[in-house]
């Protein structure tokens, strides 16, 4: 039973942020700001795919709140090249919405 709850929770998840990033692709940053925090909220708090979304999110939408708990997400889950990548995208302006790291 723990199987098939853990495998609808990553399909969840990645229904989710995929609706997320082409909401975000298209401009729409008010629609994938709130669907990442959903995401956040109802679905996993660990995943690193959500965070590193809204701290892009906030670099297109110029939101430093924003942008410091995403990255401070980050920092907890102790994920240094996730957060360089983050770093990266305020340095340049430009996110790129890629969930990898």
């Amino acid at each position: 039973m723990l199987v098939f709850f853990e495998a609808t929770e990553f399909a969840r998840l990645d229904l989710y942020l995929d609706h997320a990033r082409v909401a975000a692709r298209a401009g729409q940053l008010d629609v994938a700001r709130n669907v990442a925090f959903e995401t956040v909220g109802h679905v996993s708090l660990e995943d690193p795919r959500a965070h590193m979304l809204l701290g892009q999110i906030a670099v297109a939408l110029r939101d430093r709140r924003l942008f410091r708990e995403a990255k401070g997400f980050l920092q907890f889950l102790r994920l240094g090249a996730w957060e360089r990548r983050l770093d990266e995208a305020s340095r340049s302006g430009t996110p790129d919405f890629e969930l990898e790291s």
